[in-house]
């Protein structure tokens, strides 16, 4: 009798608890998330105050990130290494586009000069890069060679001008332009998210000419998960639990970029 009035309370408790409580977070507009963890194999990166260098905490802090929207979300998740491989930059973001991916993640740890520096900071490319590295890129395949900058000929007259782009290329231009206009977007969220949850300093988010970002074709970004440079932080970074607090961070922004990008 105990036992069946315990099955009926359990059965009404189960039937009261949120549907959340057993399904995943159903991303709408970043299905695919490739995570790059920066450096690898014979680049080993920054060393952190420690000894220990960046490709080996950028690797444990991917795969966590990874597990993480596997329980959470239904996203597919890609990561560009798993192992201590060496991976070439341009290599990392053909990956991703010929995955189809959302988002494009290389996760790195910074250092400075300056001993004082920490904190979060989140890069993403000038759109205005991204479309003249791919004007490079074609004419480099075109040619053979790697582009020249113009320059007058003998006589004083202009170099001949490059053949016009086809309409294929005009719509990826497109496509490039957008997509990077987004990473800023999703680079203030990171900042910010993984800020709020995990508590670390936060700096700013920045734009560089990050090769790894050149090619991209979806939103992509650098995030800098702190300074191995700072005695404090360097250790800290090389901590598990810490890491896991770093993937909160990550998977909380994620979730969150995603209903943004959904209901703009």
């Amino acid at each position: 009798m105990r036992f069946t009035l315990l099955l009926v309370l359990v059965s009404v408790l189960v039937a009261a608890l949120p549907e959340a409580a057993f399904s995943k977070t159903r991303m709408r507009s970043l299905k695919h998330i490739v995570l790059d963890p920066g450096h690898g194999g014979t680049n080993p990166g920054a060393p952190s105050v420690t000894g220990l260098f960046e490709k080996y905490l950028t690797l444990p802090i991917a795969l966590e990130v990874e597990r993480r929207l596997r329980e959470q979300t239904d996203a597919t998740v890609t990561l560009t290494r798993r192992t201590d491989a060496t991976v070439g930059l341009r290599e990392r973001t053909r990956l991703a586009n010929q995955a189809g991916a959302d988002l494009f993640i290389s996760i790195h740890c910074n250092s400075s000069e300056n001993p004082e520096a920490n904190g979060l900071e989140v890069y993403f490319l000038d759109p205005d890069a991204a479309i003249n590295e791919f004007d490079h890129l074609i004419a480099h395949e075109e040619r053979g060679e790697l582009a020249q900058p113009e320059v007058p000929n003998k006589a004083g007259a202009p170099a001949e001008e490059a053949p016009p782009l086809t309409i294929e290329q005009v719509l990826l231009d497109a496509t490039m332009y957008k997509s990077h206009e987004r990473s800023e977007l999703v680079a203030g969220e990171l900042l910010d998210t993984i800020h709020r949850v995990v508590k670390v300093p936060r700096r700013k988010v920045r734009q560089a000419p990050f090769a790894v970002l050149k090619e991209a074709e979806m939103p992509a970004v650098v995030l800098e998960v702190g300074y191995l440079s700072h005695a404090e932080e360097g250790r800290r970074l090389a901590d598990p639990k810490y890491q896991e607090r770093l993937a909160d961070g990550i998977v909380a922004a994620l979730i969150r970029l995603d209903k943004k990008l959904a209901n703009p």
